[in-house]
């Protein structure tokens, strides 16, 4: 009797000690994102970018949008200011493009305060033939001014 038990003893040490899949110093998440294996899966819209400037007392919002298989992109998109601990809306643009060349570019510009960080916000929509094939949020970097 004593014989099973130490044998099963054995038998469920070697089973819990042996070694997995993942080792407990390796960095998974950071390889994963390294490598690129995870990211978004649009079905409209391959990849966009955003760029936020201020010059001359002028906020400039730009986003460009990359995508082989729609035929429409809805840019909406707010200026916002950092105050009283909170982010505000200032301005505000809705437009329409249709990609030439696979790309749709949107552009606002809006007269802003000194004193204040400003950033932008906003989602884009992809559509083909009438259908929304996707919906992404976005937000710029911050400047301040």
């Amino acid at each position: 009797m004593n014989r099973k038990i130490l044998i099963t003893a054995a038998l469920m040490l070697s089973i819990g000690s042996a070694p997995g899949a993942v080792y407990a110093g390796e960095p998974v998440l950071e390889q994963a994102y390294a490598s690129a294996i995870i990211s978004p899966m649009w079905t409209g819209m391959d990849r966009y970018s955003t760029d936020f400037s201020i010059k001359s007392g002028k906020a400039i919002c730009a986003v460009i949008v990359e995508s082989a298989s729609s035929d429409k992109i809805e840019f909406s998109i707010k200026l916002q200011q950092y105050k009283s601990g909170s982010w505000k809306t200032v301005d505000s643009w809705t437009q329409k493009a249709s990609p030439s060349g696979g790309i749709a570019k949107f552009s606002g510009s809006s007269t802003i305060s000194k004193g204040f960080t400003y950033r932008f916000t906003g989602t884009l929509k992809t559509y083909k033939n009438g259908t929304l094939l996707d919906t992404c949020s976005i937000t710029s970097s911050e400047e301040a001014y």
